[in-house]
């Protein structure tokens, strides 16, 4: 697993969830992630929330997500 965030002074922000592993982590939980409430999964292209305890996602075997932040 590798996840890393990218932003700049213009409030543009990205966060890439990688999952290396041939097994797929249903309901993952990645701790730590922004408290900005409006995200879009770029590739499934839909909405998702992120709160205190982080963001929850399924992500299949050898597969990446891209969260984009909404401004």
């Amino acid at each position: 697993m590798l996840a890393y965030s990218r932003w700049d002074e213009q409030n543009s922000h990205v966060v890439v969830v990688v999952n290396f592993s041939e097994r797929s982590l249903n309901q993952y939980k990645i701790s730590n992630f922004p408290i900005t409430k409006n995200w879009r999964d770029w590739v499934g292209n839909r909405e998702v929330k992120s709160g205190e305890d982080g963001l929850v996602t399924d992500l299949p075997s050898y597969t990446a997500k891209i969260f984009i932040l909404q401004t």
